[in-house]
């Protein structure tokens, strides 16, 4: 399996493309050709075994050996604290909630992150690296899901960077008493836009370094997302249409939904469900992707707080397969902040993709709606998906990506509390909802707060190139 750039013909193995990250070019590293997997020869799977199958047609360059290594280390009853490793959990006649929030962060980000590290170090033994910093951006989930599942690894280190009010107060505090000698939280001013456009800006700069992505725009961190689609339909076995609704941000989550699709998976349609930052909403109505009219908003919903979804540049080659066509458009997004499809490209997307839009008032009905009827508490992410059409009678699932517990002060109104303190509202919580407490959550207020610093935009490049000097131990 070979690797190749959105915007260019550069080809690369997939060893390669996970150290690189992102490309010289700017563009995503994608498969050149999707590998093709029946349902039919997985329905007597389990978790790990579906790994195993889906990560080594991905991965062919790595040993059949390693790949069973790696599942084992990475899916196991340490690493996941549920049976089946995510949960498929039916609150009415025909929708389900697939939980994906487990892990040892509550959030879907360990569903890859778990693997992320091995991946990472078999590619750095294929080209003799001895040490790798990762950089990542984060609007809550990925920093603390990267930082914990890289922490005290032999040859990698991680630096994180999260906008300082642009997530939520368990979010923050779990990335800043992230232990290990090998990481770093910095918040910084600015959104998560900002966050990520640093990134990719130093990147670009300084490609002769050791590092590599911990974001979705690495393959490494997008492809293990696939395993759970495929699972959910060995579990499922529907006998009706499958539509699933993503809660969207970066559009990683439900990218890995498409490249499913296009293996084979049977999934009707796939839902791009967004909060009041609904760039990706008015593109899949309209064609349009346009941010100079969107005013960005601090919602309820921090990791969906983004206006610029990298990941929909993957979705663009793999519907279009047009380079020339995406240079274009990723250059009129980056001078002008907007791109435009034609009418049949637009109708050729929709054949494919739904999409609603919930605002804050929606999704807290939703929260509510779903907690009168059924006695489920979900988070407020996952509430942006809860489906919008009443007259759609096939099967619904929700992709749940966090645990409520990670969003507690939306609860207050919802439980009429009279406290502000989100560790008393996360009691209340355990004592009204059917979710369990993570432990990693309840001991948070505990622990030291070991990174507080807040970087200015203009000094992060200067603060990740110390850190880089530091951990790799020469002149940068």
């Amino acid at each position: 399996m070979k690797y190749t750039s959105t915007r260019s013909n550069i080809e690369i193995s997939a060893s390669r493309a996970i150290l690189d990250g992102l490309s010289s070019d700017g563009g995503l590293y994608v498969p050149t050709t999707l590998p093709n997997l029946s349902i039919d020869d997985c329905y007597h799977l389990t978790y790990q075994e579906l790994a195993i199958k889906i990560l080594s047609l991905f991965f062919d360059e790595f040993s059949s050996e390693s790949i069973v290594d790696s599942v084992s280390k990475a899916y196991n009853f340490d690493n996941f604290n549920h049976p089946s490793i995510t949960g498929l959990r039916k609150f009415n006649d025909n929708k389900y909630f697939l939980e994906l929030f487990y892990g040892k962060t509550s959030a879907f980000k360990d569903q890859a992150l778990s693997i992320y590290p091995y991946l990472l170090k078999l590619a750095m033994q294929k080209h003799d690296i001895e040490h790798l910093t990762i950089l990542a951006a984060t609007s809550g989930d990925t920093g603390k899901a990267a930082m914990e599942a890289l922490s005290n690894v032999d040859g990698l280190s991680i630096a994180v960077l999260y906008p300082e009010y642009g997530t939520s107060k368990i979010q923050k505090q779990q990335m800043q008493t992230q232990v290990g000698d090998n990481v770093l939280a910095l918040a910084i001013e600015g959104n998560f836009d900002d966050a990520q456009r640093a990134v990719k800006d130093f990147f670009l700069k300084h490609e002769t370094l050791n590092i590599s992505s911990a974001n979705s725009i690495n393959i490494a961190r997008l492809l293990p997302q696939v395993i759970y689609y495929y699972d959910l339909f060995v579990r499922l076995d529907p006998k009706k249409k499958v539509d699933i609704y993503v809660p969207t941000g970066n559009f990683g989550n439900i990218l890995a939904a498409y490249i499913a699709k296009s293996m084979g998976l049977p999934i009707n349609r796939l839902i791009v469900c967004t909060n009041e930052n609904n760039v990706l909403y008015k593109f899949f109505t309209t064609g349009i992707y346009d941010i100079n009219e969107q005013t960005f908003k601090v919602t309820s919903s921090p990791s969906m707080d983004i206006l610029i979804s990298s990941n929909l540049e993957r979705l663009l080659y793999f519907m279009f397969n047009d380079k020339d066509k995406i240079n274009t458009w990723m250059k009129s997004l980056n001078e002008h902040k907007r791109f435009e499809l034609s009418s049949r490209e637009l109708k050729q997307l929709q054949e494919v993709f739904g999409t609603q839009m919930a605002s804050d008032a929606n999704t807290f009905k939703g929260i509510k709606d779903v907690f009168a009827s059924s006695g489920i508490l979900v988070d407020p992410h996952t509430a942006t998906a809860i489906p919008q059409d009443p007259n759609n009678d096939n099967i619904q699932v929700i992709v749940s990506t966090a645990s409520p517990y990670k969003f507690p002060t939306i609860y207050k109104d919802l439980f009429d509390l009279k406290t502000d303190d989100p560790y008393q509202i996360l009691s209340e919580i355990e004592l009204r909802s059917q979710e369990p407490y993570p432990d990693t959550i309840r001991i948070l207020n505990t622990l030291d707060l070991r990174f507080k610093d807040v970087v200015a935009k203009k000094d992060v490049e200067s603060t990740l190139l110390d850190y880089i000097k530091k951990e790799q131990s020469y002149e940068v």
